[in-house]
């Protein structure tokens, strides 16, 4: 097997798995009910949004711990359901809420 396709090999399984998360995880549903209206973005667009480098947003991804939503891969290009990232944004706000606040002079919690 030459190495162009023992890359696509594993790429295909990378999608694979990824597709299984999104499906584990209920994400994406807007997308069989109105696929044309489902916003995506793209990972320049990801990575606007959150003012980092288009690598962070690849690390996020791929950092299960994170609980970063899934791409949709078409044509080997990531696009990410806007609604997935904003579940994803409102869950980090209620973790970050919900840990008690340090000082940051004396790293005390308030």
């Amino acid at each position: 097997m030459s190495l162009q396709e023992e890359r696509r090999r594993q790429q295909s399984e990378r999608d694979q798995v990824a597709e299984q998360l999104r499906r584990n995880q209920g994400l994406h549903d807007e997308a069989r009910f109105s696929p044309k209206t489902a916003a995506r973005l793209s990972t320049g667009a990801v990575a606007a949004r959150y003012g980092v480098t288009l690598r962070s947003v690849d690390r996020w991804w791929k950092n299960p711990a994170l609980g970063f939503p899934q791409p949709i891969i078409v044509n080997a290009r990531k696009y990410w359901a806007l609604t997935d990232l904003e579940i994803w944004e409102r869950g980090r706000i209620a973790e970050n809420t919900s840990r008690p606040q340090k000082t940051e002079r004396t790293g005390v919690e308030a």
